[in-house]
């Protein structure tokens, strides 16, 4: 549901005719609240809709009646077989055209202005007339494949400090984000999500770089860890790449684990709270991810990805 609520929000702020068919939006809705929030699908979905003629979208919805919620938005409402008196008069159906017996497909046609019996047409029935060809590119959301080789990343040697992370974002290519002199990065998940993955990941980029700490469970660290390491980090130009389980960073406090959470770039392999991403990514997370699936957040730019795994690195 996540590129499904991507869709959405992309064609909420698009213009050029283009049509969206949505079968069972109530089932649609449901399913991106649990992605997004409470009430977030129903408040995307209505959005679109009041939007909808203003730019250019054509949308067509089916719906278990009662479906009164999505027909005060929509120009023409088509009830199919109204034979519950109660339904048909909140769905609009005046009181003589609720029957009984009807054939499937038959149904009554609501406007603004007018009530009619009516029969849907069989595809074959409908003419060879389609839908004109779109004026630019097509909108298009491509799956994140579920295993990605580090070896495959593009070649960029005139970006030294270019560390690539995986396969993410709407067109699945290749993400990442720079780590200059300074840097910190702050990678945050439960157990078993990937977090000394993608450690491995970065470690295996900057293997001829001097000024890089990888450190790794920073909210487990002994007061003597951490002493040692604040003492390397007295050098200002050292980049610090943690990784860490988000809630238990959350409640340590040492001047590491704050550095971490004010850290310039955040991979979540999972769920992560604001304080920490300073976004909701809730809209950008896989529903149930599989290890390495996660968000990079580089200020207001946010991607979801799948963290390429280094050879002879098994997915941890």
């Amino acid at each position: 549901m996540r590129r499904a609520g991507r869709l959405l929000h992309l064609l909420a702020g698009r213009r050029g005719a283009e049509m969206l068919v949505i079968d069972d939006v109530d089932a649609w809705a449901g399913a991106l609240d649990e992605v997004a929030g409470a009430g977030a699908g129903t408040d995307l979905i209505a959005t679109l809709l009041r939007r909808a003629r203003r730019r250019g979208l054509s949308a067509v919805l089916t719906a278990p009646v009662p479906a009164h919620r999505w027909a005060a938005q929509v120009d023409q409402h088509l009830v199919l077989a109204p034979r519950d008196p109660a339904d048909a008069a909140l769905a609009g159906v005046p009181k003589e055209l609720t029957g009984s017996g009807w054939p499937p497909g038959r149904g009554v046609l609501l406007t603004p202005r007018t009530s009619v019996v009516c029969q849907v047409a069989l595809p074959e029935d409908a003419g060879a007339e389609t839908w004109p060809p779109p004026d630019g590119p097509v909108l298009r959301l491509r799956p994140l494949p579920q295993e990605v080789a580090l070896t495959d990343r593009p070649a960029t040697p005139e970006q030294p400090q270019r560390i690539w992370l995986g396969i993410g974002d709407d067109d699945a290519t290749w993400v990442g984000a720079h780590l200059p002199p300074g840097a910190t990065w702050l990678i945050a998940g439960m157990p078993g999500r990937g977090r000394s993955t993608t450690l491995a990941t970065i470690g295996a980029q900057v293997r001829q770089r001097t000024d890089v700490l990888m450190i790794d469970d920073v909210d487990r660290l002994t007061p003597a860890q951490v002493t040692r390491t604040l003492t390397l980090l007295a050098d200002r130009t050292r980049v610090v790449v943690g990784a860490a389980h988000p809630d238990r960073l959350l409640n340590t406090y040492h001047d590491l684990a704050a550095r971490l959470r004010e850290a310039d770039v955040v991979v979540a392999l999972g769920a992560v709270s604001p304080h920490l991403t300073g976004v909701d990514i809730r809209s950008r997370l896989d529903p149930d991810p599989e290890p390495g699936r996660g968000v990079l957040v580089e200020g207001p730019r946010v991607v979801p990805v799948q963290v390429a795994r280094p050879d002879g690195v098994e997915a941890t």
